[in-house]
């Protein structure tokens, strides 16, 4: 879909390189949405062991220690981070680019 619309993209592994911490925390600045759409909540950890999706440091802390928890695609880029769930936001997004 990226590569379709002529937009040069890198896909980034999460799990093999996982974000840093420091990484989330600009991860979450550049959000067009709230935070807790960055968290898979269905997630066995994330039910097991819930936390305040709604705080930037609890979810660049457990994201950053359990890469499973980022939901996923996010379409990362110079206009910002959108979270593509569904994927019918990525879509919109690549208008911009």
């Amino acid at each position: 879909m990226i590569e379709a619309a002529g937009v040069k993209c890198e896909v980034i592994e999460y799990l093999k390189t996982p974000l840093s911490y420091e990484d989330v925390r600009r991860l979450i600045r550049e959000l067009q949405g709230p935070i807790a759409e960055l968290v898979r909540i269905k997630d066995a950890e994330f039910q097991a062991n819930p936390f305040d999706v709604n705080s930037e440091e609890l979810v660049a802390e457990r994201i950053a220690n359990s890469p499973h928890l980022l939901e996923r695609p996010i379409l990362w880029g110079p206009q910002g981070a959108v979270v593509g769930r569904p994927l019918e936001r990525i879509s919109k997004a690549l208008e911009s680019y």
